[in-house]
């Protein structure tokens, strides 16, 4: 899983996800905003894709993709793992997955500002 940064699902983070997928994973980047915003997906603006994140219960974001994993993990061309990247908000969010999803509980790589950590 691909958890995008601050300004939401971005042309970006989908390449990312395609780079993934092209590697051979069963990849994906999930749209958090889809239950916060007004139009269901990520706003065009910057400005207001930061305050809807800034409304968004990590529990909330946790659940989603929780759920997101588990259908990646039901896939017939899944090994039953799932890792996730998470870049500046979502290196923080790819962590707290970790505690919501402890039966995968993988090594993840996280990207704050150019600098990788794993947990």
């Amino acid at each position: 899983m691909a958890i995008r940064e601050i300004f939401g699902l971005t042309d970006w983070i989908r390449a990312v996800a395609d780079q993934l997928a092209g590697a051979g994973f069963i990849a994906t980047a999930t749209d958090l905003f889809s239950g916060v915003s007004d139009t269901g997906r990520t706003p065009g603006d910057r400005h207001e894709a930061i305050r809807l994140i800034r409304s968004l219960r990590i529990e909330a974001a946790a659940r989603c993709l929780t759920a997101v994993a588990r259908f990646g993990t039901s896939m017939p061309a899944s090994s039953g793992k799932i890792g996730t990247v998470g870049f500046r908000w979502g290196s923080s969010t790819s962590f707290v997955l970790a505690g919501y999803e402890p039966a995968h509980s993988n090594p993840r790589m996280s990207m704050n500002r150019g600098q990788a950590a794993s947990g």
